[in-house]
């Protein structure tokens, strides 16, 4: 029942278009050279460069967890009695 509630407000809020007014910046002329700098004609070189790291350090974990040899066996460090 609390799922159910919880789809149908999010659903009845995904469907409202009125604008944010959260943000007092939104409609200022900062904001609109805020969102010009940002939606540029550079807009998808720069992405693309934000999330080139991501698949480097997902390839650097692949080669690490498949690529090294590890030990198949480990016993345990031996204790001295005494």
């Amino acid at each position: 029942m609390r799922n159910t509630l919880i789809v149908a407000v999010s659903v009845i809020r995904g469907l409202d278009t009125r604008p944010v007014t959260a943000c007092p910046y939104c409609d200022s002329e900062v904001g609109r050279r805020v969102s010009a700098g940002i939606f540029n004609s550079d807009f998808w070189a720069n992405t693309i460069l934000t999330l080139l790291p991501i698949p480097v350090m997902v390839l650097i974990v692949a080669l690490i967890h498949y690529v090294l040899p590890w030990p198949t066996r480990r016993d345990p460090p031996r204790q001295e009695s005494g």
